[in-house]
């Protein structure tokens, strides 16, 4: 798609023929092709920098709108039984692995850490904590981390929420709102317990059930939850008689 601004022309290059694919980009495509490569560069090169996070976050949040724009589930179904699987994978990895892995570690916090090297997977969001107080971090790091997944596996649900409000035309575009809401507070109750704890907690031990219960409840409670269930298909049909 081209988003063009009205008092603004566009500029098209000439055609690349690269053997493997032909480019035609628009000059604006090109300063942001660019752009990206170096934001992506400048954050390989200081990456261990204190201020690389910034970046890391930057480019963490791009990455997660661009995926949230792409992948799209078609019904409530799909959605329930993805964040309920990935609900148990995420406790498997973070709870019941120090059981049996050597040194009691947790593999989803080493992964997320960097073990014992000192590099990490750009994987994640990073905050700094507001405290340096060693007693009161969750890490042996002094950055609280955040996943992909803890953003994009809820997402997907905030997504299809937000396309049945606009599919159905429903008003002040309540399922979006009700799960954005619900979000935030699992959010919330995450940094709580990580920080009653004082150690590594699961997001989607959080997330899955906020978002994913007041949805089910108020889909039932309206009787949108058999459309909502059934998805796109269910929709059209309602929609067409």
């Amino acid at each position: 798609a081209s988003y063009q601004i009205p008092c603004l022309p566009v500029l098209r290059l000439p055609r690349c023929n690269l053997y493997l694919c032909v480019l035609q980009l628009e000059l604006r495509q090109l300063l942001l092709l660019f752009a990206s490569i170096g934001t992506a560069a400048t954050w390989f090169i200081f990456r261990k920098a204190d201020w690389s996070w910034i970046i890391q976050d930057l480019l963490g949040i791009m990455f997660s709108i661009n995926m949230l724009k792409v992948l799209r589930l078609p019904s409530l179904k799909i959605c329930t039984i993805l964040l309920s699987a990935l609900f148990f994978y995420d406790i498997f990895f973070v709870f019941i692995t120090p059981l049996f892995m050597e040194g009691g570690k947790s593999v989803m916090v080493e992964v997320a850490t960097g073990h014992s090297s000192d590099e990490q997977l750009p994987m994640v969001l990073r905050v700094p904590h507001l405290s340096t107080d060693p007693d009161r971090v969750c890490y042996v790091h002094t950055y609280s981390l955040l996943g992909f997944g803890d953003i994009l596996v809820p997402g997907l649900l905030l997504s299809f929420a937000h396309s049945y409000d606009l599919l159905t035309g429903i008003k002040y575009k309540l399922y979006w709102i009700i799960t954005t809401v619900a979000y935030i507070l699992g959010l919330i109750a995450t940094f709580i317990s990580l920080f009653v704890m004082n150690s590594a907690q699961p997001a989607l031990l959080y997330l899955v059930p906020f978002t994913l219960i007041p949805t089910i409840l108020v889909a039932w409670i309206r009787g949108d939850l058999a459309s909502m269930w059934e998805g796109d298909l269910k929709v059209k049909y309602i929609a067409v008689h």
